[in-house]
Formats: structure tokens, sequence, C-alpha cells
């Protein structure tokens, strides 16, 4: 591996903000310094890469045995705000204000990469769940023992979702059961629906994740409709 020797001031663009400041000479220090690009990371037990403002990855620095890190990178995944203060030269770290926004599903923040049998609908008719009449949903169509299934994905940024699922059947009494996993078949949720009825309250912590299948299977003969119904199905991020 060929080692980079970088100057004190590419540590200051790490470590703090590029900022442009003019600093006194005598607040430099040449030293001789390498990145490090053997060192991983991870991140609630998941694989993270430093990155800066513009996406691009970062490597720590190594310096005299002590391995140093981008604090803005590190800071923010862990939930920290940076904040620079140019003219006192001061890096300040504060606990980072989050606000929750909670919005329906709908076509803007929602979008269906596959489903054979899959698709919107309006129609009252086939909204018409449980005695309760709803606006709009993806359906999965011709649901029966070989199970058939949606894929949505999500904006990033997402933190959870709140489902409300349904399903309907005139040829069968039997319901459905659903499950909710990851284009890598990681399972996130799964349980059982009646026929003719729904399943509010359903949550799925996103991890991180922004696609999600949605798979409805029931008996053999079966005919049924699965239901992801956006009167009572929410997008949560945070801000």
């Amino acid at each position: 591996m060929k080692k980079k020797l970088v100057k004190t001031g590419i540590i200051a663009t790490m470590l703090l903000v590029a900022s442009g400041a003019t600093y006194a000479a005598s607040n430099f220090e040449k030293i001789q310094a390498n990145l490090n690009h053997a060192i991983s990371f991870k991140l609630k037990g998941s694989s993270w890469t430093p990155v800066d403002s513009k996406g691009k990855k970062l490597a720590p620095i190594t310096y005299n045995n002590t391995t140093y890190l981008p604090l803005r990178s590190v800071a923010e995944a862990t939930g920290m705000e940076v904040v620079w203060n140019q003219e006192k030269q001061l890096v300040e770290l504060k606990e980072k204000v989050v606000r929750e926004v909670q919005e329906k599903f709908s076509e803007k923040n929602v979008k269906m990469t596959a489903g054979y049998t899959a698709g919107i609908t309006r129609d009252e008719e086939v909204l018409l769940v449980g005695g309760v009449q709803y606006d709009a949903a993806y359906i999965v169509k011709g649901v029966n023992s070989a199970g058939y299934s949606v894929t949505l994905e999500f904006p990033k940024g997402v933190k959870e979702l709140k489902l409300t699922l349904g399903y309907k059947d005139t040829k069968k009494d039997g319901g459905a059961e659903y499950s909710i996993r990851t284009t890598d078949k990681q399972t996130y949720a799964i349980g059982d629906i009646a026929n003719d009825s729904t399943k509010s309250d359903i949550t799925v912590v996103a991890n991180g994740e922004t696609k999600f299948t949605f798979n409805f299977k029931a008996e053999a003969g079966s005919d049924g409709t699965g239901y992801i119904l956006w009167d009572d199905s929410y997008i949560i991020y945070e801000k």
C-alpha cells in the first residue's frame, strides 16, 4: 500500500470544516502522517464509511500510533451536530435536535418498482374492506398459495413505516399470510390477516433500507387481493 504524506492542514480539513480561515504561523506545526486505508468501520452493527459533504470517501489519519477520524462525519453519523466558529477557531459539538415528520403514503413519496399483479387503485368497490371505505391503496391481485408481491421504494432518510394492510377474497373464506422483506430477503414483519379485514399498527423500522417487498399468500384455490392502504399507512422521517 502506498503511503501518503499529509500536512496538518489536511488533518484540520478532516477533523474540522473546510473554512478558508487564515491562521497565524505559530499555530501550525508541520508533521508527517499517513492516510490509513486499511481501517474499516461498523456503526450500530452495520458497515459504515465516513464521507465528506459531497459524498467522497474519507480515510482516517494515523500519526504517532494514534488514529484520527473525520470528526464531522463521525459526529453526524452518531446524532451530533458540529458547529464551526471561524472567529474563535472553535469546534463545538452539540446534541442534534431531531424532528419527526409523518406523511401518508402517496404516489409522491412511495414508488412501486416491481409487482406482476400489483398496482394502484382508487376504485370504491375494490376499496371497501371490512366494511370500511378507503380512498386508495397499492393492491396485489390473484393472491393464492403461490403468493404474489409488490416491491415499494421509499425516500432516503425514512426511519419507520406505520402500515395498515388488508385482504379480501370472494372465492374462499380463509385469510392470508403477509410478509415484509428487504430485496435481499431479510424479514422485517410477518403475520396473518383474516378475509375481508385489515390489520393496523404494523411497524417496520427501516434501519437504512429504502426498498421493501410486501408478499401475500393464501390457501390453494384462492383468488384474493392484498392491500397496502394509503389512508392509514405512514412514512416517518427524521429531519
